[in-house]
């Protein structure tokens, strides 16, 4: 028999397909318990094209200004630190960079090697560079910001002997202009020897512990490097060591009388210093110098070409 109600014979076909078993029962149950319901989601219908395409426009207009705007940010904070002692102003962004950040840092690091550049030329402008070579400091590099927008890098070398020399050039950038630096002498006048540090230790270990028995090489090249270059080589037209020993053992034997052989003779060779000549100073004794000295010795002086020949001391004849 037909119903008079279409609408609710339709929901009764309906439920008639319906299966609810127990599982059913028990998630009716416990949804009765919560407190608040749930919100029932619409169902979902098929987008329109004019909203498909709305959608596409608001995505074309959007996100390249919402990548631009990050953009921006990224760059403003994205410093980098070109040397040692160069302070950041924000966090270095890692580990992917992007072009523009990457050209930053390359300007930057351009920047401090120009400085450096110039420092390494106001160095050997000013410098003594036949004592130490630019090679032969360790570099390191501060900037500070000036409020006119510029900045100056502080360029310190310090000898890598470890003798205490030092030079320091604060140069302006970007306009390369030298600002100041530091007294020249202090880059090439040692200010102390560790005689304890290993490096000198191996020096003393392979000659002895006494310089002037050292080789001519060795002597000039530690005094080079510790001394200021307070000893030197002798150059064209000059007497060698060998010569320079041979004189100073016959001058002390005429001299002196002395019925000896002076076997052993050790030159060293001063170079010139302010108001001072360069000058030979040669020990003569007869018996080796090895962990002690001689009790016995002569000691004769001359310059480099062999003139002007003198006795300095003598221990060998007190009454001489």
């Amino acid at each position: 028999m037909k119903s008079h109600n279409p609408i609710h014979d339709a929901i009764d076909e309906s439920l008639s397909g319906v299966h609810f078993d127990l599982t059913d029962m028990h998630r009716v149950l416990r949804a009765s318990r919560l407190r608040e319901e749930e919100p029932v989601r619409p169902p979902r219908r098929r987008m329109r094209v004019d909203l498909v395409f709305a959608c596409a426009m608001l995505l074309i207009l959007v996100v390249p200004l919402s990548l631009f705007a990050v953009r921006t940010r990224t760059t403003q904070t994205t410093h980098v630190v070109a040397a040692p002692g160069i302070s950041t102003a924000g966090p270095i962004q890692t580990p992917e960079l992007r072009e523009d950040v990457i050209a930053t840092q390359t300007a930057q690091s351009g920047e401090e090697s120009e400085a450096i550049r110039i420092a390494r030329l106001c160095f050997e402008a000013q410098c003594d560079t036949s004592i130490f070579s630019f090679e032969e400091y360790a570099v390191s590099v501060a900037c500070s910001e000036e409020a006119s927008g510029a900045r100056q890098y502080t360029v310190d070398m310090t000898s890598i002997y470890g003798n205490g020399c030092r030079f320091t050039v604060v140069v302006s950038m970007p306009s390369g202009e030298v600002l100041q630096y530091s007294t020249p002498d202090l880059a090439t006048m040692p200010t102390y020897l560790d005689t304890s540090a290993p490096e000198i230790q191996a020096w003393y270990e392979k000659n002895g512990p006494y310089l002037f028995t050292w080789s001519a090489e060795d002597q000039v090249e530690f005094s080079r490097r510790y001394e200021g270059g307070s000893l030197r080589l002798p150059t064209e037209g000059e007497l060698t060591f060998e010569e320079a020993s041979t004189l100073a053992r016959t001058f002390a034997l005429e001299q002196t009388g002395y019925s000896g052989s002076l076997s052993y003779a050790y030159p060293v060779l001063y170079a010139e210093s302010s108001g001072s000549s360069a000058c030979y100073v040669v020990y003569c004794c007869d018996t080796p110098v090895t962990d002690t000295l001689p009790e016995q010795s002569i000691t004769v002086s001359f310059s480099p070409t062999g003139e002007n020949p003198s006795i300095q001391s003598n221990t060998l004849l007190p009454s001489f």
